[in-house]
């Protein structure tokens, strides 16, 4: 009874030092050190493989860090082992979910990606980030429908946000409904008259759609309907968009010499390789027939 005893007391200490520890690393985490806070986390694992927090503030620290493919190596493995135990259906394995799913998207593993967020919003259906990553990995793998209902959630959850609203354009775009993907460019630049992405794309759309006097109703706003702010505004958005294409244009151009370096590189070392199989071809005695034969015939000069 007493060895008992002092196995639970033993228990106890080491349980409240792995709590310890966890707080040490979350706040590191929440000051933004997050390097500090992952090798924190770290040394819990080892001591505590089934910690939950520690297992959902590691995946935070090092998608912070932008370690997305030790994520992806790391995470799906402690599922594997039972580390990780997904029916709890806790904030924690919701996190764990979110980052795997985000990391996978990052590192261009959309498929992946789709798994994990899957199963992430049957844990927690009211976190637009999630959703939005999900219709990014749908639109990617060519799922399109799938993509605009993710989106549609998105900007339901978040109807604020400019870049969700162009996401669920480029969705409808994808499937030709050109009017739906205007309405959402729209709302995209309601919110904020300077998200450029948004604005070219309800050009594109309009030109999509054969809209009469687009240039006009533009003007009108820039000179009529639009204050000041919004002028300049949008004048620097145009020369953003202008900088970005220039750069676009100039990092083609640069792709174009190397791969025209490359293939003159290539040319010139298979016609060398040409003149040297050539030159030992012209180097070897010439043979005739049956190799009885040729043989004296190649021996007479060197007899004179």
């Amino acid at each position: 009874m007493r060895h008992r005893f002092i196995i639970f007391l033993f228990l106890c200490f080491i349980a409240n030092f792995a709590y310890a520890d966890v707080s040490g690393a979350q706040l590191a985490l929440q000051q933004n050190r997050f390097a500090e806070a992952a090798e924190e986390f770290r040394a819990v694992i080892q001591a505590e493989g089934a910690n939950m927090q520690a297992q959902a503030g590691l995946a935070e620290a090092l998608f912070a860090l932008e370690r997305y493919d030790e994520i992806v190596a790391f995470f799906p493995e402690e599922i594997r082992k039972g580390n990780i135990n997904l029916n709890q259906r806790s904030s924690e394995a919701m996190a764990i979910l979110k980052n795997i799913g985000l990391a996978c998207y990052r590192s261009g593993q959309s498929k992946k990606s789709i798994v994990a967020l899957s199963i992430a919003v049957k844990i927690r259906d009211d976190d637009p980030a999630v959703y939005n990553t999900l219709g990014l990995a749908y639109l990617h793998t060519g799922a399109h429908r799938l993509a605009e209902l993710a989106f549609q959630t998105a900007v339901n959850l978040a109807p604020e946000n400019s870049p969700y609203w162009n996401n669920l354009g480029a969705a409808y775009l994808e499937q030709q409904q050109y009017r739906d993907a205007l309405i959402s460019f729209e709302s995209s630049v309601r919110s904020d008259r300077s998200y450029n992405t948004g604005w070219w794309n309800i050009w594109l759309c309009r030109e999509k759609l054969g809209l009469p006097s687009h240039r006009g109703e533009y003007l009108f706003w820039y000179f009529i309907t639009a204050t000041a702010d919004d002028r300049l505004a949008h004048q620097r958005v145009l020369d953003e968009e202008r900088r970005k294409q220039d750069a676009i244009l100039a990092a083609k151009r640069q792709q174009e010499e190397e791969r025209l370096a490359q293939e003159r590189a290539q040319s010139e070392a298979e016609a060398e390789l040409l003149r040297r199989q050539e030159a030992e071809a012209s180097d070897e005695p010439e043979q005739t027939g049956e190799t009885e034969e040729a043989t004296p015939e190649a021996e007479n000069p060197n007899e004179g």
